[in-house]
């Protein structure tokens, strides 16, 4: 895992053991969150695309709406307090194996998030610091499915 953070944007990746499309069906199940996104565990699916899950910092409710554009091999996550006001503050870009130099079974999965223009250091910090613990819960779930 490599993260990259330049204070308005940070990035972490990780090469999994399964196909591109394994990857992304894993990625835009919105069952699959409480296992490492909303690391509280407790979530409640609203819709084939929205979740209602427990902010891991305050407690409060947070919502997520997933959001993978046809043909493509990016998973945009849009999340707020309010699910008429949701950010697409989280991606997840899976590139398959072979465009990276390896074989078709495998792909590098990396999520990017974007720092809001309200969060302190220490927020953002607390949020840069869960996602590199999350690529390594996402790369462990993909490989086990």
């Amino acid at each position: 895992m490599t993260p990259a953070d330049d204070g308005h944007a940070h990035i972490t990746s990780a090469r999994v053991e399964r196909s591109a499309a394994s990857a992304i069906a894993y990625l835009t199940d919105p069952a699959n969150l409480a296992a490492w996104a909303l690391t509280r565990g407790e979530i409640e699916i609203l819709g084939p695309d929205m979740v209602k899950g427990i902010a891991t910092g305050d407690g409060s409710d947070v919502f997520v709406r997933i959001h993978n554009p046809e043909n493509s091999d990016a998973v945009y996550y849009h999340v707020g307090s309010n699910p008429d006001h949701l950010a697409p503050r989280i991606m997840i870009q899976v590139m398959n194996g072979a465009h990276v130099d390896t074989h078709d079974n495998c792909c590098v999965v990396s999520m990017l998030a974007w720092r809001s223009a309200d969060w302190d250091d220490t927020r953002w910090q607390a949020l840069v610091d869960a996602h590199e613990v999350e690529i390594g819960q996402i790369k462990g779930l993909i490989e086990g499915v």
